[in-house]
């Protein structure tokens, strides 16, 4: 299994917010936080870590599956298949995920939509990864 620690159906949605295609702009920018045009597996990670110490309400670096519910249900849209993310990220099946295994993973978004293999995500790839998610609806 690929380490997919928070997978699609969690991470992403939790660290994008269910954006719209049309706020790519602004959501990019602020994604890129060195500013280089382009968002790597260390700025994904930062915002995965901040995303998951907001769901973290008890402060213990674990998630529960109650917890990383209410962080789902507290986004504006929710992705499909989210109940299957949680359970990729439990990796070792104790009903947590711990933030070490979010901080030591590798981002399954730069996996899904990194077209030209530099391990990196310009806003056309990002762009053109959420279009696709869009028509498979």
């Amino acid at each position: 299994m690929k380490p997919l620690i928070f997978g699609y159906a969690l991470m992403t949605s939790l660290l994008i917010s269910g954006c719209a295609v049309a706020q790519m702009g602004g959501r990019f920018k602020a994604m890129d936080s060195n500013g280089d045009g382009y968002i790597d597996a260390s700025e994904l990670t930062a915002m995965r870590l901040a995303a998951f110490d907001k769901a973290d309400t008890d402060g213990d670096g674990a998630l529960s599956r109650e917890e990383a519910q209410a962080a789902r249900e507290a986004m504006p849209r929710r992705a499909d298949g989210e109940g299957r993310g949680f359970d990729l990220a439990d990796r070792d099946g104790d009903g947590r995920i711990l933030r070490s295994e979010v901080e030591n993973s590798r981002p399954f978004l730069i996996e899904a939509a990194d077209s030209d293999g530099d391990q990196r995500l310009s806003r056309k790839e990002l762009r053109s990864y959420f279009m696709s998610l869009r028509k498979a609806r």
